[in-house]
């Protein structure tokens, strides 16, 4: 799941997400002209845009028993971050976001 989100690309990529995701998943976007966050259904456009498409570059993971935290950078001054949680049976996408310096 988390090659998928850093790596991935595609239909293929939408197919696992979409299989590993929540019911509902926050999107937190930081920065200046950030939107409040938000719940996104799991066929959300976001979510087929949240996909760093190997794009991503010094990629942080902190793992919390049954939570993992990912951000990655995405240029010089932009990230992107994904949550996921292990749900007693897979693990699942919780929530996306990034943003900005």
């Amino acid at each position: 799941m988390v090659q998928t989100l850093l790596c991935g690309r595609g239909v293929s990529a939408h197919s696992i997400v979409a299989a590993h995701s929540s019911q509902s998943v926050r999107y937190v976007m930081d920065g200046p002209n950030a939107d409040p966050p938000r719940t996104l259904k799991r066929d959300a456009p976001e979510l087929r845009e949240a996909y760093l498409k190997g794009k991503a570059w010094g990629p942080m993971a902190h793992d919390d028993g049954n939570a993992v935290a990912v951000v990655a950078w995405t240029n010089q001054i932009c990230w992107a971050h994904f949550n996921l949680e292990f749900t007693g049976t897979k693990w699942a996408l919780v929530e996306i976001g990034g943003g900005c310096d």
